[in-house]
């Protein structure tokens, strides 16, 4: 089987840190995404809905992703980071420019930036200072629904949009959140909470395992027990188990429309909550896109698009398959990179190369080494044999 190379966007990421989310509760695409256009060295942005490209060859480095309000980050001539709108790349937004800077999550007033030789910073859509973090925290995330994973003394927590410290860092690691819950990690127990802090439900890390990817599906959370996978509600209890359904370490268990997709140890396929197989397992990655019934799969002749019915949708024949904005997709023959709907038909010219970065990984530049042993994170929207065995060793 191939290496598998995929972005999902709509997946909430388990992370000692690394966040895909938003503040608001509906989940929310890219708009904007970095490029280099065939034979050229320099970088443009390419309109993920319209498939045209924008600002061409205006940079010499990567930008930025970019969502709806076509604010992005760049670097300037000095290798420091500044803001600026697609439909001005020439003039950067605000007076300052960064060692480090993420873009402004949908329905987020704030965002992480950090200036050279200072602790990290607070900023509003005016690119005015909210306030400075103390020194003492040493990493932060991207928000999710108002709230921000950041790390003191080892240990995580969240703040809000003010900064403010409103879940104490207590925890191993933690989710982003999603439908106003988390998942946060002890060395004994993994705790369901709110967006207040408070536990909704805990499970002994000695007979369950989180599955590394999805904190929420429709209703239920999917856990390891055992040999066993089982998914339970709010309340902590189990709802749902199949001894057809073996543990993945591909995060593969997420239920969506009363489906999820599933290993039964050798291949993968699509059950319901009922316990029906409604695809035979045949793939060899299976991944939820969250709407339309639709999901990612690998077979041995590539990557491409099936629903839950198993009806192929885009043909299973790519090398590489991005999924960053609803009915959009950027895939690779092997040679080129192309954008493509959910039909398969080509929106874009053939490019040479395409960045999904979204520089959502923030430390406080006086302390990066603590920041390093403080924050093993496993990065679940992209899997390769690293991920899988920090996976591992944290037991997600």
């Amino acid at each position: 089987m191939k290496t598998l190379k995929l972005i999902c966007l709509l997946a909430c990421v388990l992370v000692s840190g690394f966040v895909f989310g938003s503040c608001s509760d509906n989940s929310t695409d890219y708009r904007y995404v970095c490029v280099q256009q065939k034979d050229e060295d320099r970088w443009s942005i390419l309109d993920l809905e319209t498939g045209e490209i924008l600002c061409p060859d205006e940079f010499e480095n990567e930008t930025s992703v970019g969502y709806e309000d076509g604010i992005l980050v760049a670097q300037n001539k000095k290798g420091k980071w500044e803001y600026f709108n697609v439909s001005d790349p020439s003039k950067f937004l605000g007076e300052d420019s960064y060692s480090q800077a993420a873009i402004f999550e949908p329905g987020c007033d704030a965002t992480f930036v950090v200036r050279p030789d200072k602790p990290i910073a607070l900023i509003n859509r005016d690119f005015e200072e909210i306030t400075t973090l103390s020194d003492d925290i040493t990493d932060v995330r991207a928000f999710a629904e108002g709230r921000a994973p950041f790390c003191k003394d080892g240990k995580w927590g969240y703040l809000d949009e003010s900064g403010k410290e409103v879940i104490e860092a207590r925890y191993d690691f933690v989710s982003a959140f999603r439908k106003g819950y988390a998942l946060a990690f002890t060395e004994t127990k993994i705790n369901l909470i709110d967006k207040d802090g408070k536990s909704q439900a805990a499970f002994n890390r000695n007979r369950y395992t989180a599955m590394g990817i999805e904190v929420m599906g429709d209703e239920w959370l999917p856990l390891q027990k055992g040999d066993e996978i089982v998914f339970v509600d709010m309340n902590g209890e189990e709802k749902f188990t199949s001894p057809k359904m073996r543990p993945s370490d591909l995060g593969c268990y997420q239920m969506f429309n009363g489906k999820t997709a599933f290993y039964d140890g050798e291949q993968y396929g699509i059950i319901d909550k009922e316990g029906t197989v409604l695809v035979k397992p045949k793939y060899d990655m299976l991944l939820s896109l969250e709407y339309d019934d639709l999901y990612i799969a690998e077979d041995e002749d590539g990557y491409g698009i099936i629903n839950g019915n198993g009806d192929v949708i885009v043909p299973l024949k790519y090398d590489e398959l991005y999924a960053l904005r609803k009915n959009r997709f950027i895939v690779s023959d092997g040679e080129y990179y192309m954008l493509i709907n959910e039909k398969g038909d080509r929106l874009s010219d053939k490019l040479d190369d395409c960045s999904r970065s979204k520089f959502q990984e923030l430390y406080n530049e006086d302390v990066e080494e603590v920041v390093e042993e403080a924050a093993p994170y496993v990065d679940d929207s992209y899997y390769d044999a690293d991920s899988v065995a920090v996976a591992e060793e944290y037991g997600y």
